[in-house]
């Protein structure tokens, strides 16, 4: 008769690894264990992942939620938890998201916003995402650099409440279409 401690530890690889063998005597009733441990199985994956959805709000969020769930499945496979406390699991899911498959599609805001806040068009609304992402980097991926975010959030706040200035696209353009100036001569002698 095996240990308690040798049950448990193959009803873990059963359940985690997927890996039922030797199990049929220990599931009392009868039947396939393997389908019968299935269900523990997808219990297992679903909660998993919702714990880590849960945690990432914001992440799936910005990522698009069905993106952040595919690579959170993935997650699971391929890093069961080692802590016992749910509320812990997934201290590493920023870092494997950053190097997932799924997030290659992100990458364009980051270069398209990048480009409107250097030409100065729509700059007040192209702080929004940055600021966003300083939130979700310093809150689920780097804590401890708080010092270079606040110093990024500050500049984004200020081109946020002030704008971008007299050396923009944003000022040209509302400089052309002001009342004032439309259809007015600047001949003056």
């Amino acid at each position: 008769m095996p240990s308690l401690a040798e049950v448990q530890q193959q009803m873990r690889d059963a359940v985690v690894k997927g890996d039922a063998n030797g199990m049929g005597a220990l599931v009392a009733g009868g039947g396939d264990a393997g389908r019968r441990l299935a269900i523990h199985q997808r219990h297992y994956r679903a909660s998993l992942v919702a714990a880590l959805m849960g945690r990432f709000k914001a992440t799936a969020w910005l990522m698009g939620s069905e993106a952040v769930e595919r690579a959170a499945a993935t997650f699971v496979r391929e890093q069961p938890p080692v802590v016992p406390c749910l509320a812990e699991y997934g201290e590493a899911f920023p870092q494997y998201l950053s190097r997932h498959v799924t997030t290659n599609r992100v990458p364009y805001l980051e270069l398209t916003f990048s480009t409107l806040l250097v030409v100065g068009l729509a700059t007040r609304v192209a702080t929004l995402p940055f600021l966003a992402m300083i939130l979700v980097i310093q809150t689920f991926v780097y804590p401890q650099a708080w010092v270079e975010h606040l110093t990024w959030a500050s500049i984004l706040v200020f081109l946020l409440t002030r704008g971008p200035g007299a050396i923009s696209l944003d000022h040209l353009i509302w400089r052309r279409l002001s009342p004032g100036s439309v259809g007015t001569n600047h001949q003056e002698q």
